[in-house]
């Protein structure tokens, strides 16, 4: 009799363990489902960013070359502005997706091959008007971006944000 309600308590205990597994199937494939849909929208929208990224890439691009063409942006001021514009989607993906700040995506691209330093962008960034330098000093991407917007803004005259 003893040996029966032994044998009772581990078939519920076992029964008990079955449909904790069970539950716990069930959690980890929820959980795995939830994880491949957050992925495929983190991949969706790093795809959407790095388009806007190139897109404005492109414009700046243009800006800085019609600009130069025109004879509104000194010689001087070309390499960095042109440096700056080519790289920009490089150096904003590099921000998002390394988790680095402005000056670290920058000091990556401005390898040994390259003609520019860190200290002639310094130098640059120096001389332009505080709205610039202040979305500069941020260090992030979102400071780098409107930087650049008003970098492109001040070669054709245009008022700067916060002027």
């Amino acid at each position: 009799m003893l040996a029966f309600g032994v044998v009772g308590i581990l078939v519920i205990i076992l029964i008990y363990f079955v449909m904790r597994a069970q539950t716990l199937q069930r959690e980890v494939a929820l959980s795995r489902s939830g994880l491949k849909n957050q992925t495929q929208r983190a991949t969706l929208a790093f795809n959407s960013l790095t388009q806007v990224c190139l897109k404005l890439q492109h414009i700046y691009t243009d800006n800085i070359e019609t600009a130069s063409s025109k004879g509104l942006i000194s010689s001087a001021q070309y390499p960095i502005l042109a440096f700056l514009m080519t790289h920009f989607a490089e150096i904003v993906l590099d921000c998002y997706q390394g988790g680095k700040n402005t000056e670290e995506a920058l000091t990556r691209l401005l390898g040994p091959e390259q003609a520019l330093t860190m200290e002639d962008i310094r130098r640059f960034m120096q001389e332009q008007p505080s709205q610039i330098r202040m979305a500069w000093a941020k260090n992030t991407p979102d400071g780098f971006i409107s930087a650049c917007e008003q970098m492109c803004n001040q070669a054709f005259g245009k008022p700067l944000k916060g002027s």
